[in-house]
C-alpha cells in the first residue's frame, strides 16, 4: 500500500511559513537597529546616562581665531566641558590664529598640561597670514606645527610638504583614533591652488595604511573653501573615502550643518561642518562637535555642543546623530528642535 503524504491544514502551513519568516528577520536585523529607538539611544536619556555609557571622547573645534579661554568666553564654555568630560584629545578643523586677533590661544596651548599634549590642529588661511604675509600665502602656517610640538610626537606622521598630517592615537579599549588632518585653505580662489594634488595623494596613501576594524575610527578634516570638499576628490578617492572614513569635517564657513551628498544620506561617514566657536554665521551658534564612543551600541554618538546653552543637554537632529560602526546614520531626537 503507498501511503500519501499527510497533508497540513491551511492554518497549520501559515504558521510554519510565519516562522520562518521571523527566523528570517531575526538573523537579517542590523544590531544597532535595535540600539536606536524612536530617535533615542538605548538605555540612555540624560547626558549622564550618556557618559555612563560613553569609554570616552573626543571633540572637534575650529575657527578660534587666536582666542583662548582667557580672552573669550565661548573658548572658555567650550574648555570647561571639554575638560569637565575628560576628552581623550581635541582636534582642530583651521583658523586657530588670525593676523589681528588676540592670538593668546598659541600661548595658552603651549602652557597648558592638557591642550599641550592633547591638541591635534589643522593649519589654514588664517595660520598662514598670522606667519606669512596673507591667507593666500600657500604653507605659510606650518611654524605653528613647529610651536605646538607637534612636529615632535611619535605618533604623527606628515606629508612631504608638511602641510598634512596623519595622526594615530590611541584610546581606551584598544580603541584607535586615525586623524588624517589636510591642507585646504580659503584662499587662494582658485581651488587646484589651495588643494594640492600632494594633499589628496597623502590622504589616499594614509586612508591605504590603515587596517580598519571596529576599533579604528578614522576622522578626516580640511578647512576648505565652503565647508565641504569631497566634491574636489578624484572618483576613486571619493569612493575610498566614502568606504572608509567615520567622520568628514570641514570648517571655513563658521556655519554648523550636516552634508547628505548623492547616495549617503544615510549611510557611509557622517559629514559635518564645524561651525564656529567664537563667531558663528548665518544664525549658526557658537559651538563644536563632541563624539562619544558607545562600545556596546557599536557606534558613535555626535553631538554639537552649543555653547551659548547649557553643555550638558541631549540634542536632535540636525545637531545630533548616531554614525554605527557597520556605517548607518541615524537621526537623535532627545529635544525640541529649535533652528
Amino acid at each position: 500500500m503507498i501511503h500519501k503524504p499527510k497533508k497540513f491544514s491551511f492554518q497549520v502551513r501559515f504558521y510554519i511559513v510565519l516562522s520562518l519568516v521571523l527566523i528570517h528577520l531575526l538573523f537579517s536585523l542590523n544590531p544597532n537597529d535595535s540600539q536606536v529607538n524612536r530617535g533615542k539611544l538605548r538605555n540612555i536619556e540624560t547626558y549622564s546616562d550618556l557618559e555612563n555609557q560613553s569609554i570616552f571622547n573626543f571633540s572637534i573645534i575650529s575657527d578660534n581665531h587666536g582666542n583662548s579661554p582667557y580672552s573669550n568666553e565661548n573658548m572658555a564654555k567650550a574648555n570647561f566641558h571639554i575638560r569637565k568630560t575628560n576628552d581623550l584629545c581635541v582636534l582642530g578643523g583651521g583658523d586657530h590664529m588670525m593676523k589681528n586677533g588676540t592670538n593668546d590661544f598659541l600661548f595658552y596651548i603651549c602652557n597648558d598640561t592638557f591642550w599641550k599634549d592633547n591638541f591635534y590642529p589643522t593649519i589654514s588661511d588664517g595660520e598662514n597670514i598670522f606667519y606669512g604675509n596673507a591667507q593666500s600665502d600657500w604653507g605659510a602656517g606650518r611654524p605653528f606645527f613647529d610651536a605646538t610640538g607637534m612636529k615632535n610626537r611619535k605618533n604623527v606622521t606628515f606629508s612631504p610638504e608638511g602641510v598634512d598630517y596623519y595622526a594615530v592615537i590611541e584610546a581606551p579599549h584598544n580603541f584607535r583614533i586615525h586623524f588624517i588632518s589636510l591642507y585646504f585653505p580659503d584662499e587662494p580662489d582658485n581651488t587646484q591652488l589651495a588643494f594640492h594634488e600632494s594633499s589628496k595623494n597623502f590622504l589616499r596613501e594614509s586612508l591605504l595604511r590603515i587596517n580598519k576594524t571596529d576599533h579604528d575610527i578614522i576622522v578626516l578634516a580640511a578647512h576648505s573653501r565652503f565647508g565641504y570638499w569631497l566634491n574636489e576628490l578624484r572618483p576613486d578617492l571619493y569612493r575610498l573615502v566614502m568606504n572608509k572614513a567615520d567622520l568628514v569635517f570641514g570648517s571655513s564657513t563658521h556655519y554648523y550643518e550636516k552634508f547628505s551628498p548623492e547616495g549617503y544620506a544615510t549611510t557611509g561617514p557622517l559629514i559635518l561642518n564645524t561651525g564656529s566657536v567664537v563667531s558663528p554665521r548665518f544664525g549658526s551658534a557658537p559651538g563644536f562637535i563632541q563624539v562619544h564612543v558607545l562600545e556596546q551600541h557599536r557606534g558613535l554618538f555626535v553631538n554639537y555642543v552649543d555653547v551659548s546653552k547649557p553643555t550638558t543637554i541631549l540634542g536632535s537632529s540636525p545637531f545630533a546623530y548616531f554614525r554605527s560602526f557597520a556605517g548607518k546614520i541615524y537621526d537623535i531626537y532627545y529635544q525640541s528642535v529649535l533652528m
